[in-house]
């Protein structure tokens, strides 16, 4: 079951935010690291975002993601799938997969004309993921993280 969650009902999912984030770079020990992904979640919850988890039938929560709608007033709207998780003992199981096509539905009931991420441009893992889902690289961004970087790489899908 994949259902809309405000902010309190999303502390379930802060841990993988980090991770989809951050990498293996978060630490849920470190305040630093969990005021900035705080001062994140609101941002996004701030601009409009909706957050989504994706729950078994026990109730025990599988991943997330987080849409954002953009209205367009003079051409077609746009999508941005701002972060997607599954948890690492159901990696591989197509919650991922079910993830995106929730929010693909989602966009198209909003006129979306295509839905675009991004994500780390070395983890080979998640492009693949990507590419199954039918998103197809679209730009890079180099060294968006600072010198030596792989930076981003921009994917879309035309709905």
């Amino acid at each position: 079951m994949i259902r809309m969650l405000d902010k309190s009902e999303f502390e379930c999912f802060f841990e993988l935010m980090g991770e989809v984030e951050l990498g293996k770079h978060f630490r849920p020990d470190d305040a630093k690291h969990v005021a900035w992904l705080n001062r994140k979640i609101d941002r996004y919850f701030y601009i409009g975002a909706k957050f989504f988890g994706l729950f078994l039938d026990d109730n025990t929560p599988a991943g997330f993601t987080s849409l954002l709608i953009n209205e367009k007033l003079f051409c077609p709207n746009n999508a941005e799938i701002l972060d997607i998780g599954v948890f690492p003992k159901f990696r591989g199981q197509g919650f991922g997969s079910e993830l995106f096509k929730y929010a693909e539905k989602l966009a198209q009931g909003a006129s979306v004309y295509c839905l675009f991420s991004r994500t780390y441009a070395a983890d080979y893992k998640v492009l693949s993921f990507y590419g199954r889902n039918g998103y197809v690289p679209v730009a890079v961004m180099p060294d968006l993280n600072g010198p030596n970087d792989e930076g981003e790489i921009f994917v879309r899908k035309l709905l």
